[in-house]
């Protein structure tokens, strides 16, 4: 079977899948919390966040990290009607 309905979701990458297991089995917590096991998983957002700035050739505080699609959308939208006008 050829699956095409990629724009609701899509297989992960085994390497990302790879990088995430320990996030999602043993090491979860929220990075907001100030717990051992929370300040671990901020430590690990802020790598990320660093390797995508470094991808991306650009600053880590000019990066979003949204939860979702719609959230991303909803952010770009906002930040459009704060552009000044064109033309």
């Amino acid at each position: 079977m050829i699956y095409l309905d990629n724009i609701a979701t899509t297989r992960l990458n085994p390497r990302v899948l790879e990088a995430m297991m320990p996030f999602l089995t043993d090491t979860y917590a929220n990075a907001a919390s100030t717990h051992p096991f929370g300040v671990s998983a901020h430590e690990a957002v802020k790598t990320a966040r660093q390797q995508v700035a470094d991808l991306l050739g650009c600053e880590t505080h000019e990066l979003v990290f949204t939860s979702g699609a719609t959230e991303s959308i909803n952010l770009a939208i906002r930040r459009c009607r704060k552009l000044p006008a064109s033309g």
